[in-house]
């Protein structure tokens, strides 16, 4: 499989990122936001089913990483 294992962020607009893709046993979010917001992730397949979700939280503004494992 081919991976890709870089997010770069460019501007002050919120930008989200993951990798690797396709993803196994884990994966790290990437996330940029310019301000304090409240941030919900979900992450769905390809047939459109969420397998992760995190809960609504308060996330400070800058460039931060989460990873999520597969067990998660």
């Amino acid at each position: 499989p081919q991976y890709v294992g870089v997010v770069e962020f460019s501007d002050n607009n919120p930008q989200i990122g993951i990798y690797p893709n396709p993803a196994s046993d884990f994966a790290v979010i990437g996330l940029k936001l310019a301000e304090e917001s409240d941030v919900t992730i979900s992450i769905v397949d390809e047939l459109g089913k969420i397998v992760y979700q995190n809960k609504s939280k308060q996330t400070d503004g800058g460039q931060k990483e989460m990873k999520i494992n597969k067990c998660d």
